[in-house]
């Protein structure tokens, strides 16, 4: 695949990804997350397990500051995002059926 291409085709993907949420014709799902956001810094607001809301300032493919190891669970079956929290400055875990908004590049996006 030549790089025009691939550039061309991931902004096609990015831009259904951004028209789909926009309109919420579908329920969010990991990969149009992970395509819609790539490496930059975005943020969301999200219900914790513990039923209270919380806005983070986030970025995925983080991994300086991992130690080793492995997950206990398959993030991608239970639909769970691991993102490195800008702030806290440490890795967390998102359950993508409780977002309720994320912003990436200027642009909210409201998730039912």
């Amino acid at each position: 695949m030549d790089e025009l291409f691939k550039r061309e085709y991931l902004k096609i993907i990015k831009d259904s990804a951004k028209h789909l949420l926009k309109e919420n014709y579908m329920k969010t799902e990991l990969k149009d997350l992970k395509v819609l956001v790539g490496g930059k810094i975005f943020s969301v607001v999200f219900t914790k397990k513990d039923g209270s809301d919380r806005e983070m300032v986030c970025r995925l493919g983080v991994t300086k500051h991992l130690k080793g190891g492995e997950k206990s669970y398959d993030s991608d079956a239970l639909n769970y995002l691991t993102v490195y929290d800008m702030q806290a400055e440490g890795y967390r875990t998102i359950n993508v059926n409780t977002l309720k908004k994320i912003k990436v590049d200027g642009v909210t996006y409201d998730i039912e």
